[in-house]
């Protein structure tokens, strides 16, 4: 689209920017500059500028508007961002999509009840954060201005963020690999923060317990576990004949020796955004883990520990604290 044509979408979205700033914006950086695009006849050379520009245009003003809110406030030095503030907001929002990595913390006044508050609170009341720090709430309102701007929602209303993440599983070699060279493995397959120390035997002893709820047949399919051979359900079957460390790690070895491929984690995969109007005067962010259960990342959170996540476990009152 023309640089006039850019101008005027922002406009209906409610930003009112010159083409002056938006031709700033592309030179520094900021937001996808024009190229060039080259009509097969007519006067020659106009210029592009993408929807992605027109999403960031919409992001950086929506920020700025925030940025100048928070110094009437008080809350803020700075009315305006800095050129490094706004590629630090659009550098957290990116990696927030490539990992879904968020932060739940209880409001400042809420106050734990007794004597049985496992009842008297639900998981709606934790806050999620993308980041700690005063850029939590600029890289929401960035990404909600995006997302608008894409639904051509005006800009000035408050949303709610919906986005989801699809859990998979990671995994890395079973087969002919000895233990001195898992941490090549590893690396190869994306999986290097889960090396310990002494990955063979650590990665064996936990796989029972972060996967126990994982069906049989996802996991036939993931690790490449032959017809016939145990399943996590047969070991755990058996588990309760072992009586030392030594047995259980024999029983492991006998349950995932034929197996291609051993789970070592969870990772998620983004999915896709939707919006909702926001009851609050400002844009909100929740994040869906989506399983069979789609589960609301505040419910896991307050209910069963991150590195045991199971798109198949059931969380609510009934499983608080049940940490297994």
């Amino acid at each position: 689209m023309r640089i006039e044509e850019l101008k005027k979408r922002l406009h209906q979205l409610g930003a009112d920017i010159s083409e002056k700033t938006l031709r700033r914006w592309g030179s520094e950086g900021i937001i996808k500059d024009h190229g060039l695009n080259i009509p097969g006849t007519g006067r020659g050379n106009v210029e592009d500028w993408s929807e992605q520009a027109l999403e960031e245009a919409a992001a950086v003003w929506a920020a700025q508007m925030l940025s100048q809110k928070q110094a009437d406030k008080g809350t803020r030095k700075r009315k305006n961002l800095s050129t490094k503030e706004i590629f630090k907001i659009k550098e957290i929002a990116r990696l927030f999509f490539k990992s879904g990595e968020v932060i739940h913390e209880f409001p400042d006044d809420f106050d734990f009840k007794t004597p049985n508050p496992s009842y008297l609170y639900s998981y709606q009341d934790l806050e999620t954060k993308i980041v700690k720090g005063p850029l939590d709430d600029l890289v929401k309102t960035w990404i909600a201005a995006r997302a608008k701007a894409r639904w051509n929602l005006n800009i000035r209303s408050a949303v709610k963020v919906i986005v989801h993440f699809n859990p998979r599983l990671k995994k890395c070699k079973n087969k002919g690999v000895p233990p001195h060279k898992w941490e090549r493995v590893f690396e190869e397959e994306g999986l290097l923060e889960d090396v310990p120390p002494e990955p063979w035997d650590f990665q064996l002893r936990r796989i029972p317990v972060r996967f126990r709820n994982v069906k049989n047949e996802r996991m036939k399919q993931e690790c490449g576990i032959p017809e016939g051979s145990p399943t996590l359900e047969s070991f755990w079957e058996r588990r309760s004949e072992a009586k030392t460390d030594d047995e259980i790690d024999h029983l492991i070895r006998e349950t995932t020796k034929d197996w291609s491929y051993l789970p070592t984690g969870w990772t998620f995969k983004f999915g896709g955004v939707g919006l909702e109007a926001s009851p609050s005067d400002k844009d909100e962010l929740v994040v869906i883990l989506d399983g069979e259960n789609s589960i609301d990342s505040r419910q896991k959170a307050l209910y069963a520990p991150f590195n045991e996540y199971s798109p198949y476990e059931i969380y609510d009152h009934e499983h608080l604290g049940r940490f297994y």
